[in-house]
């Protein structure tokens, strides 16, 4: 597990939970796992993470992006995506927010964030495309421009039994 946060309050919840994870499963056999902990901006820890080589070309890996908004910039996705040198890429889990995302697009006031969020200079298209648009724009991204074979929309709901998509 390789994880990460800019924030000192977060990291510190992080260690936390990875001190009373279990060393056993529930079998009694012996759980072989690391859990790499990092201080920093993603954007800025992925060298670093894909560089140490725990993170084997063979091997099933998912990454999960649970970013605020706008903080996964696109040249990250470009480097997690080309990682493996097969045709098996790392996993993505993405979460998009779609629910608010054009009042987040609206009030961002740094378009050089939109710019490297997007990867793209046509960010400013997505101001005017609906909710299914812009996720339909983001699955072709994926398709097209980091080679990912399989992508699909999992929406996210706001309640368990249903409501707004927010992711």
């Amino acid at each position: 597990f390789h994880l990460c946060d800019k924030s000192k309050a977060q990291i510190a919840r992080l260690e936390e939970l990875k001190k009373v994870q279990p060393i056993r499963d529930g079998k009694g056999k012996k759980l072989y796992r690391k859990i790499h902990i990092y201080q920093g901006d993603f954007n800025a820890q992925i060298d670093r993470i894909l560089g140490e080589g725990n993170i084997s070309q063979k091997q099933a890996t998912f990454c999960l992006l649970d970013q605020r908004t706008f903080e996964c910039r696109w040249e990250t996705l470009e480097k997690i995506a080309r990682y493996k040198e097969s045709e098996n890429k790392i996993e993505l889990f993405y979460f998009l927010a779609n629910g608010w995302l054009e009042r987040a697009l609206a009030a961002q006031k740094d378009t050089e964030v939109l710019r490297k969020w997007w990867g793209r200079e046509d960010w400013t298209a997505l101001r005017q495309m609906t909710r299914e648009e812009r996720r339909d724009a983001l699955v072709a991204r994926f398709k097209k421009d980091l080679g990912y074979k399989s992508v699909k929309a999992w929406p996210i709901f706001e309640r368990e039994n249903g409501g707004a998509i927010m992711y």
